[in-house]
């Protein structure tokens, strides 16, 4: 039996400014071993086919695979800036799993959306260990009163 993927997020640093924003900075942890079907039931599913056709080649640097399929947000409106947090957990041989985790999104219902891909080895290329996505899922996380507070694969109202 294979042990499930365990996810631990925290959130820490909680301010109130003088003119009575809140500033919430976000720290992204990720303790995982390897992703199930089971804990993917969890996740709004991505389908692969959706995504530029080059993150689907294998390629022997997960992130930047990653960050080709899910690049940085740039707009950027008034308001605290986005926070994004890059985690990358290659405990598994049998695969990695990339997490990117953005707060702050310039939504008037989304607060954050987490996503994370699974790799699967694929071969080697002079030396180095092939990957190739084999799954993405999002969670997200609303604003009060648009929906989950937690993290959720519900869409936010």
């Amino acid at each position: 039996m294979k042990p499930s993927c365990t996810f631990l997020s925290i959130i820490i640093g909680l301010s109130l400014s003088l003119t009575g924003n809140i500033n919430i900075k976000a720290q992204q942890f990720t303790i995982a071993e390897m992703i199930t079907e089971a804990d993917k039931q969890n996740f709004d599913e991505v389908k692969l086919e959706t995504l530029p056709p080059q993150v689907t080649v294998p390629g022997t640097d997960p992130e930047a695979i990653a960050l080709e399929a899910f690049p940085p947000l740039t707009e950027q409106t008034e308001g605290p800036p986005i926070e994004e947090t890059i985690t990358i957990n290659e405990d598994s041989p049998d695969q990695t799993l990339v997490t990117i985790t953005r707060i702050n999104l310039p939504d008037t219902s989304v607060r954050g959306i987490k996503i994370v891909m699974q790799f699967l080895p694929e071969g080697e290329i002079n030396g180095q260990k092939k990957w190739r996505m084999n799954w993405a899922g999002r969670q997200y996380t609303c604003r009060e009163g648009r929906g989950s507070q937690d993290w959720s694969k519900q869409l936010c109202l």
